[in-house]
C-alpha cells in the first residue's frame, strides 16, 4: 500500500539521517513526507539539519521559510524566534532577521524581548547607515520603555533621538523628541524645572514649533 510504502521511505530516511545528519537530501525528503502527517516534525527535520549548516544563501532563505512555517503552520513563536536567531548568527545582514523577530515580539505581546530586538535593530541600522531605520526602531523603544516605567532608559533613548535628527540636521524632528523628554520629565518624573529646560531646548531646535510653547 501507499503508506506502507511511505512508512519503509520514512523508516529508511530516518535511519540515513542517524548516520549522516548532515544529508540535505534525506532530511528535504523526510520533512515532505511528514509534512501533511505532522508538520512539527516535518519542520523540526529541516531545522535539525539546517542549523548544523554554515550560512549560504539557500540556508539563510530555508531558515527564513522554516521561521514563517513555524509561526504559520504551528503557532509557535518560540520554535520562530530559535531560528531567526541563528539565522541573525550566520548571516552576513543579520538585519533581516533581526527585524523578523521584532515583529514576531511584537504580534506575540513579549515587551521584554521586544525592547531587546528593538535596541540591536537600531544599532544594526546605524551600522549600514539606515537613519530612518534607527530612529523608528528608537521610537517604538522610547515608548514602550515610557509604557514599562523605565523612565530613565526612556529619558536617554529619547535624548539620543533628538542627537540622532539634530546630526542630520532635521531641527523639526529633534524638537519633537525634546518635547516628548518634556512631557515624561514633568508628568512622569515630576521634574517641571528639567521640563521647563527641555521645552526651552525645543523652542530653540525650531522656533517655529508650536508645541514647543506650550508648558
Amino acid at each position: 500500500s501507499h503508506a506502507g510504502q511511505d512508512g519503509l521511505a520514512e523508516e529508511a530516511l530516518r535511519r540515513v539521517l542517524r548516520e549522516r545528519p548532515g544529508s540535505g537530501a534525506a532530511a528535504e525528503r523526510l520533512s515532505s513526507l511528514l509534512r501533511t502527517r505532522d508538520p512539527r516534525e516535518a519542520i523540526e527535520v529541516w531545522w535539525r539539519w539546517a542549523r548544523i549548516q554554515p550560512a549560504s544563501p539557500e540556508t539563510n532563505a530555508l531558515l527564513q521559510s522554516l521561521a514563517a512555517r513555524a509561526r504559520e503552520e504551528l503557532a509557535d513563536s518560540g520554535l520562530a524566534a530559535t531560528i531567526l536567531r541563528r539565522l541573525a548568527e550566520i548571516a552576513g545582514e543579520p538585519l533581516v532577521a533581526r527585524r523578523a523577530l521584532v515583529e514576531l515580539h511584537r504580534a506575540a505581546g513579549q515587551t521584554h524581548e521586544l525592547m531587546s530586538e528593538l535596541a540591536q535593530v537600531a544599532e544594526l541600522s546605524l551600522a549600514s547607515d539606515d537613519l530612518p531605520g534607527a530612529v523608528a526602531a528608537l521610537d517604538e523603544l522610547a515608548g514602550l520603555e515610557q509604557q514599562s516605567g523605565r523612565l530613565d532608559d526612556g529619558l536617554r533613548t529619547l535624548e539620543r533621538l533628538r542627537a540622532l535628527c539634530e546630526g542630520a540636521g532635521d531641527a523639526k524632528g529633534a524638537a519633537g523628541y525634546e518635547v516628548r523628554r518634556a512631557g515624561l520629565l514633568r508628568d512622569a518624573k515630576l521634574d517641571p524645572r528639567a521640563a521647563e529646560a527641555a521645552l526651552e531646548e525645543a523652542f530653540q531646535l525650531a522656533p517655529s514649533l508650536d508645541i514647543a510653547r506650550e508648558g
